[in-house]
């Protein structure tokens, strides 16, 4: 699976979680009051998502680098193969190849299986409720002001993050 490939599989994970969640919602419907403080909660929770969906590239990306064995044009042709006898005999894989791939992906599913409870868990302890969480994502599809406002959020709590961030690698290196 290339990196490609594995963006598309965490979107269809995120999307399949999201998709579940939503479903129990439709039965009863009603009009939430968003406020202020429910988007900044809900724009945390999206902005830890995505820190979460990049620490899995990272650590990833990381593991091809720190490998001096294989190419990443390598590890993609050898990871289309696996599981495929036959196609990895035809590429002259060897165990080792065989092995590491194999330790990529474990660590990738690994990494991305922590997504959804951590995501389940902020919805219902840090935004308050799955109700909440789909009335936001509902108005942020159809109401330009909401969906305005959060953007402001949004890019507030990125920068704040990537503030805190430069200061711990500071104080690290």
């Amino acid at each position: 699976m290339n990196f490609n490939e594995f963006s598309k599989l965490k979107s269809l994970i995120v999307f399949a979680f999201i998709l579940t969640m939503s479903s129990s919602v439709f039965a009863q419907e009603e009009e939430l009051e968003i406020t202020d403080e429910d988007l900044k909660k809900y724009a945390v929770t999206m902005d830890s998502l995505d820190a979460m969906k990049e620490n899995v590239k990272d650590v990833m990306s990381d593991m091809l680098k720190s490998n001096e064995d294989i190419t990443i044009a390598r590890y993609n042709e050898l990871n289309d193969a696996i599981g495929d006898e036959e196609k990895l005999t035809e590429l002259e894989a060897t165990e080792d190849e065989i092995a590491f791939i194999q330790s990529v992906i474990d660590k990738k599913e690994e990494l991305t299986a922590e997504i959804k409870p951590t995501l389940t868990t902020m919805v219902k302890d840090y935004i308050g409720s799955v109700k909440m969480y789909n009335a936001i994502k509902k108005g942020l599809k159809s109401d330009e002001d909401l969906k305005a406002k959060y953007d402001v959020i949004m890019e507030e709590v990125k920068a704040s993050r990537e503030s805190t961030d430069e200061e711990e690698e500071t104080e690290e290196g």
